[in-house]
Parts: C-alpha cells; structure tokens; sequence
C-alpha cells in the first residue's frame, strides 16, 4: 500500500516542527514524537513510509530504536539526524544497514528547510518496500585484600610541542596550564589477592570473564573511582578519567546501561569519561563492539581506539570507526635506535596528527617509557601522552590540584 505518512522522532520541540512543517508543505502527513521509548510502539500503529530517526533522545537512543526497528520487521525508510559529527551518522547508518533496515540518507543539525525537502521529496507518494533482507608505588586507597583503584595521570601536550600539562611526578612532567582543558587520568583496578601477590588490569578482566563477573569488577571499579572522585569536591570538575575496556566485553549491550546508570549515579559528567578499547579487537568484534561504542558516544562518552598500526592504515580509521581518539602505542620505540633522527617516521606520525586534528580527533601516545620518547611525541604534535616518563600512578589525592 502507498502512504505518505512520516514519522519525525527529535527530542527538540523546534526541530520537529521544522521537519513537520517542510513535509507537510510536500504532501505528507507528519506525526511528531520526543520520546526515544514512544517510538517503536508509534511506528507499529502509524504505519509510516518514512522515519525522521535523531540518534540522541531520552528513553532510548537511535541506535537502540534502530536494533527494536529491525526487529519489528520494520520496512518504512529511515532519515538518521543529529547534531553529533557525520562520523558518528555513517557509522549508524551502516549498522542499521547491516540490520536490513531502509537506511535513505543522513542530516547533520543544523539543517535547512532545502535539506530536509531534499531528502524526503524523492519519497513523496512511493511505495513503502521491505529492504533486502612500571610497577605503581602507590594507590589512592591501600587495602590489605580486595580491590584497589591505580590512576596514572596523562599530560597534555601544546600544539607546537610545549609542555602544558598535567605534570605531577613525571620526569618530564612540569606545572603548565591547558586553559580550559581536562586532566586526564587512565583507570585501573588491582585485586590483592589472600596469599599476596595481586592481579592487575587484562590479566584480571580475563579472569573475572571466565568466570563471569567482569560487569560486576568493572561497576566496581567505577564505584571506586567515582566515590573518591566525588570526595574531591572543586578540584574533581576538570578531572577525566580513561576506562579501558576489552573489547569483547562491548558485545555485551547491557554494559551501557552498567556505565551509564553508575555514572549517572554519582553525577560524573558522560563528557568526562573516555571509553578506550583495542581497536585490532574490535574488527574481530564484528558490529555488536562497534554498535555498543556507538550508543555509548551518542549518550555522551568519549571514545578511544588503541592501535599499533602504521599511519597510512590510521588514517582510514578515522572515518570508518565511531571515535573521538585515536591512542598510538609507542612502546615499540623502546630500545630502537636512531628513532629521534628518523625524519620519515616523524613526518608520518605529524602527518597523522595533524590530519586527526582536522577531523576534530585527539591523537595519544602510551607506553612513553623513555626521554626520547616523550620529546619525539611532542615533536609530532600528539594532543595526549602517558606512561612511565610521563607520570607514575598517583592517589587521586594527589589529583585534585590539576583540576583547580
């Protein structure tokens, strides 16, 4: 059957009625609804020939609604928008292809009246067809047994390869302001096991997966971290922390609401926390990791993707994968000689960040565990680095300066 119904989900009241308006003036019936929750049951009882999609709205988000969509057998076709970067929309837009779902076209806000027309006029009157199927020295919280939270502060490096940093204890460390920037903190637990000895980071998720308590020891972690970040009071405002997170743990969609509900909880910032996973694990994922990172940047968090790749291959990166970050492993320069004289390698790796920069992506160095290191990483320009000879792991305590 024809039908020149269209749904328009947008959780801002001006923007659907924008949208509303334009399709009206065109010839189709516009229902309008802000409820992220509201909109499946609406479809089914609409019965639209076109879907308004916006990726971010309260009860649920768009990439949620999409997988319900898929679900339902949905066949009306489907305008994905948002105010988030077109990253963001492409990488979306393939997931809900991958679900068979109808996907005609993206629009980024703010949008024109044209835009909107442009995208829906060709629909007008169609037919609604089904789509083809080193070793830390302290803690912020000793205990003798159990858990314990690591923080290793990250440094901010200037644009023209100045120090503007978080400082602290590092060897190159020093005291300079970043304006307006967040001090960064990575994130790790320990679990000091009964006969001494303890686990720590990979080893100990490994652990807890094959016996099934990784949500639980990483809800943990958060509620650590965060209780004695809420103690910090004004110095904890500019604090970010970085949560690695393995990425076959993301294949698990009720990780979001984990992270979500526990942040919420101790009111944490969503732009405060930087999800950062393996990027060569994600490609083994498959789309379940890159669907859960999705939804996770569209409720707010940051995301990050660790590589050892060469640059050429980084580059592509940027636009196929849902990120605010890419982390360079850099440990690979440890022990290899001539590196700070390599005029080729340094040109690669200023080539990437500076295209990066452009993207509106941060790039980082880990596993900065020498002088020369940490001087070749300032050269290239990379906006963040850490390891070793940048700070050792430090109580939090301790941190609560940087965000004065």
């Amino acid at each position: 059957m024809q039908n020149n119904r269209i749904l328009i989900a947008d959780d801002e009241p001006e923007i659907g009625e924008i949208i509303s308006a334009v399709a009206e003036d065109i010839g189709f019936e516009a229902t309008f609804v802000q409820e992220g929750d509201k909109v499946v049951a609406r479809v089914a009882t609409l019965d639209p020939s076109i879907i308004v999609l916006d990726l971010r709205m309260p009860g649920a988000d768009g990439v949620e609604i999409l997988r319900e969509l898929a679900r339902s057998g949905c066949t009306a076709r489907i305008v994905l928008i948002s105010g988030m970067d077109q990253r963001t929309l492409n990488t979306v837009e393939s997931l809900g292809k991958d679900k068979n779902l109808d996907i005609i076209g993206t629009l980024t806000k703010p949008m024109y009246p044209e835009q909107i027309e442009d995208a829906l006029k060709p629909y007008l009157n169609s037919e609604s067809q089904a789509a083809p199927a080193p070793v830390p020295d302290s803690t912020v919280w000793e205990k003798e047994y159990g858990p314990s939270v690591y923080f290793a502060p990250q440094q901010l490096l200037g644009v023209n390869g100045e120090n503007g940093g978080n400082g602290g204890n590092g060897k190159s460390g020093g005291n300079g302001e970043s304006g307006g920037e967040l001090r960064r903190v990575a994130l790790e637990i320990g679990w000091r096991l009964d006969g001494g000895g303890e686990l720590r980071g990979d080893e100990l998720f490994q652990w807890a997966g094959e016996k099934q308590l990784a949500k639980g020891l990483l809800t943990l972690l958060l509620i650590e971290a965060l209780q004695q970040w809420q103690q910090l009071g004004e110095g904890a405002r500019k604090l970010q922390f970085v949560l690695p997170l393995a990425s076959d743990m993301l294949k698990d969609n009720s990780l979001i609401k984990v992270i979500t509900e526990t942040t919420r909880r101790f009111g944490f910032p969503a732009t405060n926390l930087v999800i950062e996973t393996e990027e060569a694990g994600i490609n083994e994922s498959g789309s379940g990791a890159i669907e859960a990172l999705s939804r996770l940047r569209i409720a707010g968090f940051k995301t990050a993707f660790i590589t050892e790749t060469d640059s050429e291959k980084l580059l592509t990166l940027i636009d196929k994968l849902p990120m605010d970050e890419i982390v360079v492993d850099m440990s690979f320069l440890k022990g290899k000689q001539g590196f700070e004289s390599n005029m080729e390698l340094e040109f690669s790796y200023s080539s990437l960040t500076s295209m990066a920069r452009r993207k509106q992506v941060k790039t980082s160095a880990r596993g900065v565990s020498t002088l020369h290191i940490a001087e070749f990483v300032r050269r290239c320009q990379f906006d963040w680095a850490e390891g070793p000879e940048i700070a050792a792991q430090t109580p939090i305590s301790e941190l609560a300066r940087y965000g004065t």
